[in-house]
């Protein structure tokens, strides 16, 4: 059953103060009024080379990538501009120590989730970012085949109120720089609560599940407060962005905070990726034409996928390295990659 809505938490939410660096300061332009302007991976290990072919397939569109420094000729290699993922650090360090986990998995993964989304919003500032340029965020598991203008272009007509649209969870974001400043804000304010109003947003928005199903390591990781009757919510970074979303939508947060965060939307010329688990089982069959992989339609016609979403470490060993040889991106870039 959900829990309700304590009386005091729509009050502590308004009070909370978001510090200087995290406060938003742009005007968030609907995605109908930008134009696409920059591919964003951020990356805390060696980046793979999905972003070698982000950067052929979307042409004079910039590619950032935020990696560690020890990447930065890496990148390059790929094709993109680097900026540095531990730039703010010394920011970012207050909101990592009121970091509370309630999914299991590494407290570290779990944190680097989340404070993604505060370091994109920082690089974002850091370069000027024009006020209408669009931004896809992308994992580097997610092979683009297909020219994000085009989709923008659909997404606007689709959802032509909307500021931002999640195309895959986790992995797949459109948004305006402004709208990234505010989930970087509303991250900042969420995990400033106090325990019982953070727990109440993350029963609201996660996933119940039953703390005994965990094995006894996740289950330690799980923070206490979380817990209530031996359950806990599976609350992670998508739901906190599945929490904005809601929560703008029916005024609960202040304006400032406010985005119009869409989803749902696929594209009409290219098919929508399979799960992982579909091509895993041998469900999907794809053809490839050229460098570009394709599906069979009923009839015998092939349809060009958008993307591909390589989730889960079974995915990226059966599939990533093959993939990426046969999109036609070099050897020498691929070899260099992590699984």
């Amino acid at each position: 059953m959900q829990e309700p809505w304590p009386v005091d938490a729509y009050d502590v939410l308004l009070r909370t103060k978001v510090p200087p660096a995290w406060q938003p300061r742009l005007k968030s332009p609907l995605l109908q009024e930008g134009k696409l302007h920059t591919i964003v991976f951020v990356s805390s290990k060696v980046p793979t080379a999905a972003v070698a072919l982000a950067v052929r397939s979307n042409p004079g569109i910039v590619v950032l990538v935020l990696a560690p420094a020890s990447q930065r000729r890496r990148v390059h290699d790929l094709g993109a501009t680097w900026a540095n993922v531990d730039e703010h650090d010394n920011e970012l360090r207050a909101w990592n120590e009121t970091y509370r986990q309630s999914a299991p998995g590494s407290r570290s993964y779990w944190r680097f989730c989340h404070s993604r989304w505060l370091a994109l919003a920082a690089a974002l500032r850091d370069r000027a970012h024009p006020p209408d340029g669009v931004v896809v965020a992308l994992d580097d598991d997610v092979l683009l085949f297909e020219r994000l203008g085009a989709r923008l272009q659909e997404v606007a007509l689709y959802h032509p109120l909307a500021q931002a649209e999640t195309v895959v969870n986790g992995a797949f974001v459109i948004a305006s720089a402004a709208a990234l400043e505010r989930l970087a804000a509303f991250l900042w304010t969420l995990y400033s609560l106090p325990t019982r109003q953070l727990a109440t947003i993350a029963w609201r928005f996660g996933t119940p599940m039953p703390l005994s199903d965990l094995h006894p390591r996740d289950r330690s990781r799980i923070y206490p407060g979380m817990v209530r009757h031996g359950r806990y919510p599976r609350f992670t970074d998508m739901d906190a962005i599945s929490a904005l979303r809601l929560m703008s939508r029916h005024g609960e947060l202040p304006q400032t905070l406010r985005v119009r965060w869409a989803a749902g939307h696929k594209r009409r010329n290219c098919a929508h990726a399979p799960k992982a688990t579909a091509l895993l089982s041998g469900n999907w069959s794809l053809r490839w034409v050229g460098k570009v992989p394709h599906r069979a339609e009923a009839g015998g016609s092939l349809q060009p996928l958008c993307f591909l979403h390589l989730q889960g470490p079974q995915a990226k060993e059966r599939f990533l390295r093959p993939m990426l040889h046969a999109a036609g991106i070099p050897s020498s870039l691929i070899l260099a990659h992590r699984l």
